[in-house]
Order: structure tokens, then C-alpha cells, then sequence
């Protein structure tokens, strides 16, 4: 015999073949084998049998693995192969074919898509053949083609947790329900701020940056978040992020925006350390930025800036950039694209000091930032008063300064400086003021020189930090000490006919006082020039005060209201102030009027050897007229009290005239005047002469 089956003799038994073929027909799966020689004869043979496979097929994510058990060969000599047939066509992936089989008892088909699938296996030996039954195995997607990455919410605040949802997906869009266990991931996409990383937790609940690999655990192909684990995202820029995960070869994305956290942080990025003078507009608005607590920009937050609501502060312009004012010293803004909020022109109030103004932004921790400005307060002298003067030959005295602001409120610690003249010299020239916001400038003993009589001090500076000196604001700026006047005591200076002018030419429109170079005022003296005029002129006034001998004059004060209804009194009074050229050349005062006198003129030339204002603070009333025997005193009642060193009065007696000729002896007129040293009104003054 030959071909598929060998055949062993034994004596006793025998196989008759009666011309026709044999056939062996072996379990369910049929392997078969053919004699190819027809004949007769005796011979003993022991027959194999070629059992089918049966195969074990799991299904996978677009792949199926496919297990059957080795099968024996019918001899023992030689192996058996198989092949793998899906739907009656070859498998793929790594399972053997018709053509090329395999002694592999196993194989897994690949490149599969969703559906139903039937697979058989066939045994091969030699010439035989065993295929087993069909197996159905059932795919529920492909292979894994990319990922679906959702989340809770894609508009999510900055810095908060946001659960996101990964799905594997096949071609199709079917789940990979396969596709399980733990993956490692890496997700990608959403920017960083400052020191804060985008960040998604592992399965452990680990928050691991973006670009770095971690594990994510997938079941029936979704990886879901257990709590705090496995997918919680959290971003801190402000931003619209395209969020990608990725195992390297499959890949998802998701489009994210997200918004600022609520107000964390506000900086002042403009207006802060301002000064301005009392009263006036700070150069620059206030300016605030707010961010949330990550660096990210808040627009439309409403910011309000607010200065103290007593003392120094700020009051700021209504409308503009204020969106309301609660306060005249608050203003509500909201901040721009940028995040900034701006106030509107804000001005210093009228107190001095340095405060803060706030700006505080409303919602999340209310954030507030403080901005340190400087309201500059104005200096200015108040009063100049004189102390009494110490020296027979050389001689010193002193003088008493006064500082206020611009309120009125005294201030201490200025630094007043001065000059003397014409003694320039003299020392001391400044001071400091103390209480009160005074200080006394006493130049050393005997600085002041013998023939020198009167010594005038003018302010130059006032400086203190906080402050400016508002030098046009001064009561008075300069002062006169005059030798041998003793403060607080009556300086008596009696007139003569030198200084004094008597016009007794009826009719004339202009009188003329001619000095001479001993009694000219000196240069920078303080000039008093009393004008009297008899007669009932109406509308009688001076038209100008002229002369080399003095400057600047300027009227103090006008009666011209009948003082005397006598025969031959003056009824017209100007009181002029003026200050001294020094001239010794022809010095002279002229008064020019508006009319002609009836009677006489009289002008005196009168300088002040003490303190002195620039207008008179009382006048004798002007009903006290002289009619028949007019008494020797008339009073000047003060209109408010004095403090000590502030003022002095200038008390000008006039006599009626003794005869008709009108002769400047029938006038003796004297001038008073003095510092006060009590704190209560004073009436004070007295008429020399005939009564």
C-alpha cells in the first residue's frame, strides 16, 4: 500500500478489499483518506483519526483572539498545522492562512470594525484535513482611533475644579468598550499664569501638570472622576484653551473658556504721592488694578476710591469717570478692558496734612490698596508786632512774628527769614515759630547803630514741609522798629511847623508840605499824611498825593461829613499812608483836590518811629462835631477786642482854630500812637489845645 495510511501485516487477520475504495469515517469532523489501487488480497492495518479543533474567540477592541487546542497527528510521526478563516476568507492580523499554516494555536485578528464575525479553524496533516465548527464572536466597535474628552462645564472659573470625562472612541464614533485599565495620558493646551499650572488628577488624586504623562483609568472604555481622582481639571488663566489628551498616537480635544475668579488683588498703577496746594486739583486721577487672585484681568468690577471724611482730605469732580459720587470725597469707577478703574479730577481740600485715599474693589475679598497724598497747606505772616527797643547810643529791639494758613489756624515749627535794613547786618534775622505760631526776632545788643532811628524788618521766606508760602496773603510783610519806643507804652511825637503845612490862602485846589533834609522820612519809613481842609465844599475829595519825599501813597481813610459845624473848623479829613524816600533834595508832599478851599488847608507829614497798620481799625465818630465850647477829649471806640503785640492805634488830635486869621500856631496837633498790651477793647485819645 502507499499514500495516506501504511498498513502492518499480521498473520492472522485480513483486510479484503473488493475492488472498491475504502472509506474511514472518524467523529462529527470528517478527515478522509483514499486508496488509489484496486486488488485483492489479504493484509492486517490499524487506521488514525484527524480530530477538528475547537476554537475559543474573544472579542477586542477591533480585534478578535482566537485559542483551540493542539490537535494529535493520527501517526506519531510528523506535527499538524492550521489555518484561520474569518466569514470564509482569510483572518488577518497574525493568524495563519490556507496558503501558509501554521503549528500556532492561537492568533488574533486585526483591523476589525463593529459587528458579528465567523471564524473556523482547520487542523492540517499531510494530506488531511479537519475544519472545525463556525464560531460567532460579536464586536461592539473597532480598533481605538481617537478620543472624546467632555467636561462638567467648558466655561469654568479659574482656579476652580472642573470633572472631565474621556472616552475611547473608535473610527465610527462607536465606544471602545475594550479599552480598559489603567492608560497613560498626557494632557495639553491650557496656558499657565504666574506660578499656576494647568492640572489634571491621576487616578491616585495627584494634580499633575499639563505635559506631563499620567495614569487615567479606564472601564468598558470611559475613564470617569471617583471624587478628587482620575480627570479633575483645573485652569487659572483666563483664556479660551483648546485641552487636549493623548496616549502619543490617539489623541482628543476640547474647546474651554475660561473666566476670571472673583476680585483678589488691586494695585495702584497711577496717582499715588501726589501734592497739592490747598484748594487745587491734584495733577494726576487715581488709578486702580484689579486682577483675581491668579494674575487674571477683572473688567467691569466697580472700584471706589474714598479720602478721609474730616481733616485733610480730597473732594472729587462728579460724573467724568465716576460712575456716582456717595461722597463729595468718594468716587465709584469700573474697570476697563485692562482691568483698570480711574477716579475723576480729585482736588485738595482746604486742610493740610498727608492722608490716604483708598480704593477698594467690590465682590470676591474686597480687595482695597491705599494711595498716600499731600495736601500743601499757605503760609502766610498774620501780624508783625513790635517789643520794646533796649539801647541809648546803639540800640536792638525786637519784633514778633505771626503764622497762619490759610484757615486762620496758627502753625508751629515755620521757619521765617527776614532781612534788616538798612542794617543788614543785624543778626538775628529769622526765627522759628512756637506756640501760637509765633516766634520773636531779636537782633543782638546794640546792633542797631546810633544815628541810626528806625529799623525796618521785611519777610523774605516762611518754609515748613507740607506747606508753600503764600507770600501775596500776608497782612503784612514788613515792620518798623523806631529807638528809644518803648513796646506797650505811648510814643508821643509833637508836630511842628517843619513838617507840617498850613495853606491859608483861601480858593486854592492844591497844598504843598516842603521838608527839609533833616526832618525827610527816611528811605522805607512808614509815612502817615493827615490832610484837613475848612470850609463846606460837597464833594470835596484829594485828587492825588505826590511828592519826592515819599512813594506809594495810598488813602487810609476819608471823613468828609462836617466834623465841626463851628466857624473856621476843618470839615474835610484824608489820612494817607506812604513810605519814605530818604531824598534831602528839595523833599516835599503836595495834595492836589477836586475844589477849592474856603479858608485854609493843613498837611502833615508824619513818620512813624513804631508799629503800624495798613488801615485803621477805628475812628472817632464823626457826629461828635464841635459846635460852641468843644470839650478837650474825643473817644475812638474799638470794634472788636486786641489780643496782646497784635495792633496798634494811631490817635490824631485836632484843635479848633483861636482867631479867623488862621495861623498854624492856633493848631496845636499832636499823634499818638501804640502798641495795645491788654486783650480787651481800649478807648483811647485826647485833644491838646484851646478848647
Amino acid at each position: 500500500m502507499s499514500r495516506a495510511l501504511e498498513f502492518a501485516r499480521r498473520p492472522r487477520k485480513r483486510l479484503v478489499l473488493a475492488g472498491a475504495p475504502l472509506v474511514v469515517v472518524v467523529g462529527v469532523a470528517v478527515a478522509t483518506a483514499f486508496f488509489g489501487t484496486i486488488g485483492s488480497g489479504h493484509a492486517a492495518a490499524t487506521l488514525g483519526t484527524l480530530s477538528a479543533p475547537t476554537p475559543t474567540a474573544t472579542a477586542g477592541a477591533g480585534t478578535v483572539a482566537l485559542t483551540w487546542s493542539a490537535i494529535s497527528p493520527p501517526s506519531g510521526s510528523d506535527t499538524v498545522s492550521y489555518y484561520v478563516r474569518r466569514d470564509g476568507a482569510n483572518a488577518g492580523g497574525n493568524c495563519p492562512t490556507q496558503a501558509s499554516p501554521s503549528t500556532a494555536t492561537s492568533c488574533t485578528d486585526s483591523g476589525l470594525s463593529a459587528g458579528t464575525y465567523q471564524y473556523t479553524v482547520t487542523a492540517v496533516w499531510r494530506s488531511w484535513s479537519a475544519t472545525s465548527d463556525p464560531t460567532a464572536v460579536t464586536l461592539a466597535s473597532g480598533a481605538l482611533h481617537h478620543f472624546s474628552l467632555t467636561a462638567a462645564t467648558t466655561t469654568p472659573t479659574a482656579g476652580a475644579a472642573d470633572n472631565l470625562t474621556i472616552t475611547a472612541k473608535d473610527s465610527a464614533g462607536n465606544t471602545v468598550t475594550a479599552y480598559g485599565g489603567d492608560q497613560t495620558l498626557t494632557f495639553s493646551g491650557a496656558s499657565t499664569i504666574g506660578a499656576n499650572q494647568p492640572t489634571v488628577s491621576s487616578k491616585t488624586g495627584t494634580a499633575v501638570a499639563f505635559g506631563t504623562a499620567e495614569t487615567i483609568t479606564f472601564t468598558s472604555g470611559v475613564a470617569s472622576v471617583s471624587g478628587s481622582s482620575n480627570g479633575v481639571m483645573t485652569l487659572y488663566k483666563a483664556e479660551t484653551a483648546s485641552v487636549t489628551v493623548s496616549d502619543g498616537t490617539h489623541s482628543g480635544a476640547l474647546s474651554v473658556t475660561v473666566g476670571a475668579a472673583a476680585a483678589g488683588n488691586i494695585t495702584a498703577v497711577g496717582g499715588s504721592g501726589q501734592s497739592a496746594t490747598v484748594g487745587t486739583a491734584f495733577a494726576s486721577p487715581l488709578a486702580a488694578k484689579v486682577n483675581d487672585n491668579y494674575g487674571n484681568t477683572k473688567t467691569g468690577v466697580s472700584v471706589t476710591f474714598s479720602a478721609p471724611s474730616s481733616g485733610a482730605s480730597a473732594t472729587f469732580a462728579s460724573g467724568g469717570t465716576c460712575t456716582s459720587n456717595p461722597q463729595t470725597y468718594q468716587c465709584v469707577a469700573t474697570t476697563n478692558a485692562g482691568g483698570v478703574a480711574t477716579s475723576s479730577t480729585f482736588s485738595a481740600n482746604a486742610s493740610q496734612g498727608t492722608y490716604n485715599v483708598s480704593a477698594t474693589a467690590s465682590g470676591g475679598s474686597n480687595p482695597s490698596v491705599n494711595y498716600a497724598e499731600t495736601n500743601v497747606g499757605l503760609l502766610h505772616v498774620s501780624s508783625l508786632a513790635t517789643g520794646a527797643t533796649v539801647g541809648v547810643t546803639t540800640w536792638t529791639g525786637s519784633i514778633i512774628v505771626t503764622v497762619t494758613d490759610s484757615s486762620g489756624t496758627a502753625v508751629n515749627g515755620v521757619s521765617v527769614t527776614g532781612a534788616w535794613s538798612p542794617t543788614s547786618a543785624a543778626s538775628p534775622s529769622g526765627c522759628t515759630t512756637a506756640a501760637l505760631g509765633q516766634c520773636t526776632i531779636t537782633p543782638a545788643a546794640g546792633s542797631f547803630p546810633s544815628g541810626q532811628l528806625t529799623e525796618t524788618w521785611t519777610i523774605s521766606n516762611l518754609s515748613l514741609s507740607g506747606y508753600s508760602y503764600a507770600s501775596a496773603a500776608n497782612v503784612e510783610s514788613a515792620i518798623t522798629l523806631s529807638q528809644n519806643c518803648v513796646a506797650a507804652t505811648v510814643c508821643e511825637t509833637n508836630l511842628t511847623s517843619t513838617s507840617a503845612f498850613t495853606d491859608i490862602t483861601a480858593g486854592t485846589s492844591s497844598s504843598t508840605a516842603s521838608l527839609t533834609a533833616g526832618n525827610t522820612p527816611p528811605s522805607g519809613s512808614t509815612v502817615l499824611i493827615l490832610v484837613a481842609r475848612d470850609g463846606s465844599q460837597t464833594g470835596d475829595t484829594v485828587s492825588s498825593v505826590t511828592g519826592s519825599a515819599i512813594s506809594n501813597p495810598t488813602l487810609v481813610r476819608s471823613l468828609t461829613s462836617n466834623l465841626s459845624s463851628a466857624s473856621g473848623a476843618f470839615t474835610n479829613l484824608w489820612v494817607y499812608r506812604a513810605q519814605g524816600t530818604g531824598t534831602t533834595s528839595s523833599p516835599a508832599v503836595t495834595v492836589n483836590f477836586s475844589a477849592s478851599d474856603n479858608r485854609a488847608t493843613l498837611v502833615q507829614v508824619l513818620v512813624l518811629s513804631g508799629e503800624n497798620t495798613k488801615t485803621p481799625i477805628a475812628q472817632s465818630n464823626n457826629t461828635n462835631k464841635c459846635t460852641a465850647s468843644c470839650t478837650t477829649t474825643a473817644t475812638a471806640t474799638l470794634t472788636s477786642s486786641l489780643t496782646t503785640g497784635s495792633k496798634e492805634i494811631v490817635l490824631v488830635g485836632e484843635a479848633k482854630a483861636t482867631s479867623t486869621s488862621m495861623s498854624s500856631a492856633s493848631w496845636p496837633t499832636k499823634l499818638f500812637w501804640a502798641q495795645l498790651s491788654g486783650t480787651t477793647g481800649a478807648n483811647d485819645g485826647s485833644f491838646f489845645g484851646p478848647s
